[in-house]
């Protein structure tokens, strides 16, 4: 695999996005975040899968970060093999099973698995680094590596309002920005349905779930109140220091608003699930690349 290319902004390492930083980092703090918000989405859906799964014998999570989610179902899968895929390793290795695989690969350059191997494939919270046109590849490719037969779930969530309040647009269409920059739209928001359709998947389900944030969110709430408020001052060195979309001084009152309004604004995460099933046809065994273990 080539070597990720990588932006540094602040201090902090980004995944260049067609030559613009993304808008979350790729170092141990967002990591950390990551897994923080892994507990919340377990606590708020009460599962970690939405797919009917038996005894699966392949699982692959792509973008697998700290392996946390993996090793959540390692404890519901006793016997399943556990793959994960990422481009830069990061797992936790005292927290993850010793069955779990990390392969280290680049999605938009293929994975390297042989075609028709897992049962499930999951993958979550890649949108920001992954633009709009490149979707309908890694589609394509979540579909060869599935079996005929098999289950694929995208998990995407957004920062969003439920009352348009004028500085919490302001700040939102900033950070919006920055991802437009990079190519990154609305198609992990508002089109994965489509993608997976497209790329030969059946019985595709989408779901959309809202997190409360701050207190009128109970603990689920005050946890993501804590995660949003750390990815809006590292989003600044994005959004003010590194393009100047806005000037510090309005950036810091309207995050400080956001925080502020959370309750009157109907502040939440929105919650983007979609699954499906590959139709269980036969299916030819591609060997271009790969291994199996």
């Amino acid at each position: 695999m080539r070597e990720p290319n990588l932006a540094f902004v602040d201090g902090s390492a980004h995944l260049s996005v067609n030559g613009v930083p993304a808008l979350v980092a790729v170092d141990q703090k967002e990591l950390n975040a990551q897994d923080a918000l892994h507990d919340v989405f377990r606590y708020a859906l009460r599962t970690n899968h939405f797919v009917p799964l038996e005894q699966p014998q392949r699982i692959l999570d792509v973008g697998c970060g700290s392996g946390r989610w993996l090793a959540e179902m390692s404890a519901l899968f006793p016997y399943c093999q556990l793959h994960g895929v990422d481009i830069i390793d990061q797992l936790k290795r005292d927290q993850a099973p010793a069955r779990l695989r990390l392969t280290l690969a680049d999605l938009q350059d293929g994975l390297p698995y042989v075609s028709g191997w897992f049962d499930y494939v999951h993958q979550r919270s890649m949108r920001h680094f992954i633009p709009d046109n490149r979707w309908p590849q890694v589609t394509e490719e979540l579909f060869r590596v599935c079996r005929a037969g098999g289950y694929i779930e995208l998990v995407e969530y957004e920062l969003a309002v439920m009352r348009q309040d004028p500085d919490a647009v302001q700040l939102l269409n900033a950070l919006d920005d920055v991802s437009r920059m990079a190519g990154v739209g609305c198609v992990a928001t508002r089109g994965l349905d489509v993608q997976l359709r497209r790329a030969g998947f059946a019985d595709v389900c989408y779901r959309s779930d809202s997190l409360c944030i701050g207190d009128w969110g109970d603990v689920p709430g005050r946890m993501l109140d804590r995660h949003v408020r750390q990815f809006l001052r590292r989003a600044r060195a994005l959004v003010v220091d590194r393009f100047g979309i806005l000037d510090a001084a309005t950036y810091n009152r309207l995050a400080a608003a956001f925080s502020a309004r959370q309750k009157a604004n109907g502040a939440h995460l929105r919650l983007h699930i979609v699954t499906g099933k590959k139709p269980a046809c036969e299916a030819s065994v591609d060997t271009r690349v790969g291994f199996i273990l």
